[in-house]
């Protein structure tokens, strides 16, 4: 039972591959990705369980902004190979370029939770949560002093704690990280500026 709903799910999915290029040939870009996207396509009919296929289309489909394209691709892809953290990264840039934050916070946590050692998995989901989602902005600190217990001298998690403590005017916990920051990057004059005015 299990194997012929699968058959008739990518078959489906064959029915929609075959026509959904046609809607995008006249993106400007097309040219460039076109003859790439209908190649996966092409190998995807042959090998319909191959994950990273799905991967280069809905990257194909992210660059034509065609968004819910590309989220379909990459939902294949996880649905093939569910423990990659970047077919869950790139979805939730895919959802968060849709406006779909919720989707793309939820995205950006599975990533996270599959691979925790990699800065850059916890600013995107920090940035998320402070910058598109108020009513969660306090777990974007949250997220970051995780980051920052992992990665104590990461630059890019330093200067997004610091400066959205300074967004915030928290002064108690800007000074906490700001001497931190400035070590690595003594050259960020909004920093080293709000740094001094508040130590005094």
């Amino acid at each position: 039972m299990v194997i012929a709903v699968l058959g008739v799910f990518i078959f489906l999915s064959f029915i929609r591959s075959d026509r959904i290029l046609d809607k995008y040939s006249h993106h400007k870009d097309f040219a460039v990705v076109g003859e790439t996207m209908k190649a996966n396509l092409d190998f995807i009919k042959k090998n319909p369980n191959n994950d990273s296929a799905y991967y280069s289309l809905g990257q194909g489909f992210f660059g034509l902004q065609g968004y819910d394209d590309a989220i379909w691709a990459l939902k294949e892809a996880i649905r093939i190979s569910p423990n990659t953290y970047y077919y869950w990264s790139f979805l939730g840039k895919a959802y968060q370029a849709k406006k779909d934050y919720p989707s793309a916070r939820d995205a950006y946590i599975k990533t996270l939770e599959f691979e925790p050692n990699k800065p850059l998995n916890y600013t995107q989901l920090a940035w998320l949560y402070y910058f598109r989602l108020e009513p969660e902005k306090d777990k974007a600190f949250e997220t970051l002093q995780k980051g920052f217990e992992k990665f104590p001298a990461d630059k890019d998690i330093l200067f997004d704690i610091t400066r959205y403590y300074m967004y915030d005017q928290n002064k108690k916990e800007f000074l906490k990280y700001a001497p931190k920051y400035i070590k690595i990057d003594p050259k960020n004059e909004a920093i080293n500026k709000k740094y001094q005015e508040w130590k005094k």
